[in-house]
């Protein structure tokens, strides 16, 4: 998709042009040139930006499709292309987000689960018999526990263990930090 629309950032690393780019550096053009505006190469993830326009009439839409990513990312697990399902819901709320984010993962376990054939698979043959099926059932019914982005850092910071990488407020958490919270500080908490 070309768009000039750039709504996060990450369009202008991939900027179109109708000119010919061997004379384009000679003729002192910018990228733009050959449209009335600055072009990118785009994905459905901005043109599910429309999406806003849509809930706004329907309250509650969402769009699925490839996406293609080219910013500068502060993770290893970043990839340049997936596929995402992107809601857009009217008059919701952080925790309404996450309580779909919650739903749409437990229905995912229990399609997974569902259709899973009884017989030697790859759990099986490494664990136990219906350790997959177990572990789904476990999956549906678990309660996901929610703490805030300060409250993270929090913990990260009292809990003395020597991080490779530090966690103050306003940094990105890496995945140590986000392992430490959720195999060790959630699991104690518990």
């Amino acid at each position: 998709m070309i768009s000039a629309s750039d709504a996060e950032g990450a369009g202008s690393m991939f900027q179109v042009t109708t000119l010919d780019l061997d004379g384009w550096a000679q003729a002192g053009a910018g990228f733009h040139a050959g449209f009335l505006r600055q072009a990118h190469v785009s994905d459905g993830q901005r043109a599910a930006g429309s999406g806003d326009l849509r809930a706004c009439a329907f309250a509650n839409v969402y769009t699925f499709g490839p996406t293609f990513r080219a910013e500068n990312s502060n993770t290893p697990r970043h990839l340049a292309e997936f596929y995402m399902i992107e809601p857009e819901m009217a008059f919701c709320d952080l925790n309404d987000n996450q309580d779909l984010a919650e739903a749409f993962l437990k229905s995912q376990v229990e399609q997974v689960v569902t259709r899973l054939r009884p017989g030697p698979g790859v759990s099986e043959q490494v664990v136990r018999p219906g350790a997959a099926q177990d572990a789904g059932r476990a999956g549906r019914h678990a309660s996901f526990e929610r703490i805030t982005y300060t409250e993270a850092i929090a913990l990260l910071q009292k809990s003395g263990k020597n991080f490779e990488f530090s966690a103050d407020w306003g940094v990105d958490m890496q995945s140590e930090h986000e392992r430490y919270l959720t195999e060790e500080a959630i699991q104690e908490a518990r």
